[in-house]
């Protein structure tokens, strides 16, 4: 599963450092909104604009909070979460259940900052000189695209909460953010 996370780190951000570099990380056109700080349009998504106002995402996490228990205790969430179980591995290798699960949890949370750098930085900050604040609908639609095969409540979930990232990210062209968010859930 370690493996599996940090493979996705080599093949969608690799590919999103070559693509700024050499192609958007001047950008032309800039919407009127962008236009007064130009120079900090697109600091490579959103990643490195310093984020504000991070207590009104925790405001959300506390809001999802409830939403997250109730669903913990759903059939179908408790088939596929928690996703790390300690096995035979430790106790071969000699080393800590716990040692082996942080380095799980590590990996697994550290891909949802790849995930919102992707979904809120990619396809909002970087689609926005284009398509202005229309690039936050199908970017919800993609998200939820990607919560196809989860629980049925998280599907659901996923095109308000990823709406309601989308714009925060349009407006504060941070995905800071969304990376609270989104951890924050999946360490709930």
């Amino acid at each position: 599963l370690v493996l599996w996370n940090l493979k996705r780190f080599a093949f969608m951000l690799a590919p999103l450092l070559l693509f700024w570099f050499f192609v958007d990380r001047k950008p032309k056109i800039v919407p009127a909104l962008y236009a007064q700080d130009e120079n900090r349009y697109n600091e490579f998504y959103g990643l490195f604009t310093r984020p504000k106002g991070l207590g009104v995402y925790f405001l959300m996490l506390l809001i999802v909070l409830p939403l997250v228990i109730l669903a913990s205790f759903q059939p179908d969430f408790l088939k596929v979460y928690p996703q790390y179980f300690a096995g035979p591995a430790e106790a071969k290798i000699g080393v800590s259940p716990w040692l082996t699960g942080g380095i799980f949890e590590f990996v697994y949370l550290a891909d949802f900052a790849l995930v919102e750098l992707v979904f809120r930085g990619f396809l909002i900050i970087g689609f926005v000189r284009w398509l202005g604040p229309r690039t936050v609908l199908p970017m919800a639609a993609m998200y939820c695209f990607l919560h196809f095969g989860k629980p049925a409540g998280e599907a659901v979930a996923s095109i308000f909460g990823g709406y309601i990232l989308g714009v925060v990210a349009y407006y504060s062209r941070s995905i800071w953010g969304g990376i609270v968010v989104h951890m924050g859930v999946a360490a709930m």
